[in-house]
């Protein structure tokens, strides 16, 4: 009877203790004051942790982790995190997987990563599950890539309204990542992101109402949605509300109004922005006309591997417009922008073959490089495809065989630059 009274008196005691425990604050209030520089509440933070509470050992383990009231401490705020983790709490799990995910306290190991952000994920966590999907979309050591198991990872986020997942979602469905292509599905996911003001996602909405068939097309959601994006700063969007104004799409053409929002589009750094105000400025629309402004322009976006624009400023080079002429950069910046299949750069760089100018003479490599430029664009403003034709008339039979051999090889990734330069050197200057 003794020993039932003393268990009782224990249980008891410990009882109050928890009380008095909870009575100093909430596990909130204290860590408001903590990070306010209190020691007493920081370490009434660390007393409850050590008797297990869960809440407690994530907060203690999130200021150890940010520094916040207390003095940064990685390795410490991992072993706290492991604590509230293992005790169940959902965040922490999740926590725990970034920490593992990055090497941050604790070696990186992508296994144990996924291990525990399966365990918040079982819980409901929607960003653990969006971080699952992260990985099996990017694949680690440890995780093996795999569209299908990224998808639907992030379908079980993304129908928990986790924004970026919704985002992914729309990605997924738009490009055929491990599910079927599926334009509806791409803007019904795309739309569920864009709503909650994710500017990557209001500006690929914009790009499938502009560019949707049928009734999907539709210039006046693309513009709001464009410009919902802009305002946020989204480069891309900034641009693509310049390409509407430029080219009179859904709006009254407005070459001025266009240059505004490829400037604003260039000065956040986006190449394909650069390169239409430089195309603005070489061709003196909405804005006097200036060829070294357009060379400015394209150098920045040319600096990024835009292929367009490394073709363009190699114009300007080999033309001396806006810049001292300088035919042997200007092929270098043809190379550039034509082995990512540039058809001005790959139809310029024939013709300097064909002339022999800059490099050696060599019709097989012209017909060749006017074979790919045509096929890159086969539009009428292409003259690729005609200057082949001109040029297959001249060529005998052993010529023409060696150019289409030549064609073939120049289309294998990672052969363009090596085929030229075999070119060069058994060519005659």
């Amino acid at each position: 009877m003794k020993e039932v009274l003393g268990w009782l008196l224990a249980s008891l005691v410990g009882i109050q203790a928890t009380v008095a425990i909870a009575d100093d604050g909430s596990i909130e209030q204290l860590k408001a004051k903590a990070e306010q520089g209190n020691p007493e509440d920081y370490h009434q933070i660390e007393r409850r942790a050590a008797a297990g509470d869960s809440m407690a050992q994530l907060t203690l383990a999130l200021m150890l982790e940010e520094g916040r009231g207390v003095t940064q401490n990685h390795a410490k705020a991992f072993v706290w995190m492991q604590k509230a983790a293992l005790a169940g709490n959902s965040t922490a799990q999740f926590r725990l997987g970034e920490m593992y995910e990055l090497g941050q306290g604790v070696d990186a190991s992508a296994e144990q990563s996924l291990a525990w952000y399966r365990k918040a994920a079982d819980q409901g966590n929607a960003s653990a599950q969006s971080k699952i999907g992260t990985l099996y979309a990017k694949g680690r050591d440890g995780v093996p890539k795999d569209l299908t198991l990224a998808a639907a990872w992030y379908e079980k986020a993304a129908s928990q309204g986790d924004v970026s997942s919704e985002y992914r979602m729309g990605e997924i469905y738009e490009q055929g990542l491990g599910r079927p292509a599926n334009p509806p599905l791409a803007q019904y996911w795309y739309l569920q992101a864009a709503r909650q003001g994710f500017a990557d996602a209001q500006n690929n909405v914009g790009v499938l109402y502009q560019n949707g068939e049928g009734k999907m097309r539709n210039y006046d959601e693309a513009l709001r949605w464009y410009r919902a994006a802009a305002k946020q700063g989204q480069s891309m969007a900034q641009k693509n509300l310049g390409v509407l104004y430029e080219f009179g799409e859904g709006v009254p053409q407005d070459y001025m109004q266009a240059v505004f929002w490829y400037r604003k589009s260039a000065e956040a750094g986006n190449p394909v922005g650069q390169f239409r105000l430089g195309l603005m400025y070489a061709k003196g629309l909405g804005i006097p006309q200036n060829d070294g402004e357009a060379a400015v322009l394209f150098t920045q976006a040319a600096q990024q591997y835009y292929a367009p624009a490394q073709a363009n400023l190699g114009a300007l080079f080999a033309a001396g417009q806006g810049v001292s002429q300088d035919l042997q950069r200007a092929i270098v910046l043809y190379r550039m922008a034509a082995e990512q299949r540039d058809a001005l750069a790959l139809n310029n760089l024939a013709v300097l073959y064909y002339h022999g100018e800059g490099v050696p003479k060599s019709l097989v490599a012209a017909y060749a490089l006017f074979n790919l430029s045509a096929a890159a664009d086969p539009g009428a403003d292409n003259r690729a495809s005609k200057n082949r034709d001109d040029l297959a008339k001249t060529l005998s039979l052993a010529e023409k065989n060696a150019a289409e051999a030549l064609s073939q090889e120049l289309r294998i990734p990672h052969h363009f630059l090596d085929a030229l330069d075999r070119i060069n050197a058994s060519a005659t200057p």
